[in-house]
């Protein structure tokens, strides 16, 4: 079953695009919609992602934090 949930990225831009790419090689990911600024992610996934799962696959990104709602 597919859901959808939006990701709050804070941080520099550079930081934030390593995070989008980081989240669409993820195998439940099937779809990333991003604003302009990268700031807002959509996710459409194949299965729950937890924020226990994103604190260590974000870690490497260089963002300075982020919001799961």
């Amino acid at each position: 079953m597919n859901s959808c949930r939006t990701l709050l990225l804070y941080g520099t831009p550079a930081s934030r695009e390593m995070a989008k790419l980081l989240l669409e090689n993820q195998p439940q990911v099937r779809r990333v919609d991003a604003a302009a600024d990268l700031s807002e992610l959509k996710l459409l996934l194949t299965s729950a992602l937890t924020e226990s799962e994103l604190i260590p696959l974000l870690a490497g990104s260089g963002i300075s934090g982020f919001r799961l709602c």
